[in-house]
């Protein structure tokens, strides 16, 4: 089988190619990416050993070309939103080569974007089905991003400073194994939600950071914050047609990220005071 991954270098898209390659090892897993990051590129330097990881840089290669030197792919996994290709152009590519399965993945917020993209399945016959996550954290994930930013700014001894308001977190396995289930089966021009049903304070999530790491709760700060959430529980239709469910807790999963970010300041380091890219 053959996988093309789009933004594969990213954050959740570099632990689904782990997870592809660690569970089906005769799969070739093509990853397209821009690398407009250190963190991409780190990523992409995991692989360099690995036979079956193959990797082109998106500004590089033309996708029609990709496809027409792979003879096509199986399956197709967009994590990039449509920043990185014309969405149009990849659907009259994958129409032609007959792909298996579109997976494309959105945050919630990405309403409109959604309703294009499940149209298309029913005005051209993609094969074609929508994932939405709300707050994903695990090893690998950029030191800006919340869970990330609590547990290095704990280890360098900063202020830990956290909205008051409330989440639901998803482990990054549980949310590619996830992927992996909808990828095989899930159904055509249907949207699911991929939640972990954690539902949380932030400010409870920073001070466990604090305490298991053994620093002054007086460190974490609570600022004023505006916005309002609703709650991200959606992970019930995926449980009730194929049975999955997250498997790793709230609690062990932050407990890994914790130790994964204590033993891995060489990766994260670089990268706090990076440039964001809003590309």
């Amino acid at each position: 089988m053959d996988v093309l991954v789009v933004g594969g270098a990213s954050f959740i898209g570099f632990n689904f190619t782990q997870h592809i390659l660690s569970k089906y090892p005769d799969y070739n897993i093509v990853c397209l990416d821009n690398l407009d990051s250190n963190e991409t590129k780190q990523n992409v330097e995991f692989f360099k050993n690995c036979p079956k990881f193959y990797f082109y840089q998106n500004d590089q290669i033309d996708i029609l070309k990709l496809f027409k030197f792979w003879y096509g792919f199986n399956y197709v996994i967009n994590f990039t939103e449509n920043r990185l290709i014309d969405i149009n152009s990849l659907f009259s590519i994958i129409k032609k080569y007959k792909v298996k399965k579109y997976l494309h993945i959105s945050k919630s917020v990405q309403i409109y974007n959604d309703i294009v993209i499940v149209s298309s399945f029913f005005s051209h016959k993609i094969p074609v089905t929508i994932c939405k996550y709300s707050n994903c954290y695990g090893p690998y994930q950029n030191p800006k991003e919340f869970i990330p930013f609590l547990i290095t700014n704990a280890l360098t001894g900063n202020k830990i400073l956290v909205h008051e308001s409330f989440c639901d977190w998803i482990n990054v396995i549980d949310y590619c194994r996830g992927l992996e289930t909808l990828m095989f089966y899930g159904d055509n021009g249907k949207i699911y939600e991929i939640g972990g049903g954690n539902t949380i304070k932030n400010i409870d999530v920073a001070l466990f950071v604090a305490n298991y790491l053994k620093i002054s709760e007086s460190l974490v700060k609570i600022v004023p914050n505006n916005i309002q959430f609703e709650p991200f529980t959606g992970f019930s239709k995926l449980n009730e047609q194929y049975g999955w469910q997250p498997i790793v807790t709230l609690q062990s999963g932050l407990v890994e990220a914790i130790d994964w970010y204590s033993e891995n300041e060489s990766w994260w380091q670089p990268l706090m005071f990076e440039k964001d890219n809003n590309v």
